[in-house]
C-alpha cells in the first residue's frame, strides 16, 4: 500500500485552475487501506461577520467529535473558505494531524459571495484526489459540506459548471461515492430570509447537490446543532465506505 506522509502536502493542478493540496503519497504505506475525504467549504463574505466565532467553534467541535470516532484513522479533512474569491485554508490532511485549535481566528468576514466557485473546487478536488488515491490502491469516498448565508454575486463559474463536476463525480468508478450537502444559514429575523431560502434550495436542485439543510438561528445553539449533524454525517459516510454502500447513505438533520 502507498504511504501517506502527513508531514508533507503535495500540490495538485486542476482544469479549473483553482488547484488544491493533499498529503503526499509514497509507496510503502502500512496503515489504513481506505479513506473518506471530508471537505468543509465555508462562506466568509461580509454578511457572516456577526457570527464568525460561532462558525469557528462549530468547526472545532466537528474536529473534536470526529477524532473520537472509531473511524477517525480513516478520515482526511480539507478546509476551504470563499468570499469574493476562494482560499484553501488547508488541503487534505489526516484527521489526527489537525488540532481543533487551528480553526480559532480562521474566519475574517469580508467581500462578496463566490458560492459556485467554492462548490466547484470542493467537488473537483475531492474527485481528483480520490482518483489519485484509488490509483495507489486506496479505497476512497467523500463528503462535501458547503456552508453559506447568501446568494452568489462573485463567481466566475456557472450553475452548469457545478452541475457538470457533480455529474463527473457521480459517474466516476474510482471514488466510491461523493455525498454533497448545502447548508443554509437563514436567520428568520432578517427580512430577506425567505428569498435566501428559496435561492439556496433552487441552487441545490439546479446543480444536483444531494441535500439542503438549514439553521434558522445563527446562534451558539444553532451552530451546535449543525456541528452535531456534520459530525454524524461524516461518521455515516465513512462507515458506508467499509460496507460499499456510500450511494445509499441517508443523512438526517
Amino acid at each position: 500500500m502507498p504511504m501517506l506522509d502527513s508531514q508533507e502536502l503535495s500540490k495538485f493542478a486542476t482544469p479549473s485552475k483553482f488547484g488544491f493540496s493533499g498529503v503526499k503519497i509514497d509507496e510503502d504505506f502500512d496503515g489504513a487501506s481506505e479513506y473518506t475525504l471530508v471537505t468543509i467549504v465555508c462562506d466568509v463574505s461580509g454578511s457572516v461577520m456577526s457570527f464568525e466565532r460561532e462558525i469557528e467553534k462549530c468547526l472545532g467541535t466537528v474536529l473534536e467529535s470526529c477524532q473520537k470516532s472509531p473511524r477517525s484513522s480513516n478520515l482526511m479533512v480539507r478546509f476551504v473558505t470563499f468570499n469574493t474569491g476562494v482560499v484553501e485554508v488547508h488541503g487534505f490532511r489526516i484527521l489526527s494531524d489537525i488540532s481543533p485549535d487551528e480553526y480559532k481566528d480562521s474566519i475574517h468576514a469580508q467581500g462578496g459571495t463566490a458560492l459556485r466557485d467554492g462548490s466547484y473546487t470542493a467537488i473537483e478536488a475531492s474527485l481528483l484526489y480520490g482518483q489519485e488515491m484509488y490509483e495507489k490502491g486506496i479505497d476512497v469516498n467523500g463528503v462535501v459540506f458547503i456552508i453559506t448565508d447568501g446568494d452568489d454575486n462573485s463567481s466566475r463559474l456557472s450553475n452548469k459548471d457545478v452541475k457538470q463536476i457533480i455529474q463527473n463525480a457521480t459517474k466516476s468508478e474510482k471514488i466510491d461515492g461523493l455525498v454533497t450537502v448545502l447548508v443554509g444559514i437563514v436567520d428568520d429575523k432578517y427580512q430577506d430570509s425567505q428569498e435566501i431560502r428559496e435561492y439556496l434550495d433552487n441552487y441545490r436542485q439546479e446543480v444536483g447537490i444531494d441535500q439542503y439543510v438549514e439553521i434558522n438561528d445563527a446562534s451558539a445553539k444553532g451552530f451546535a446543532k449543525l456541528a452535531a449533524f456534520v459530525s454524524q454525517s461524516i461518521s455515516s459516510v465513512s462507515q458506508a465506505l467499509s460496507t460499499g454502500s456510500t450511494k445509499s447513505v441517508s443523512l438526517t438533520f
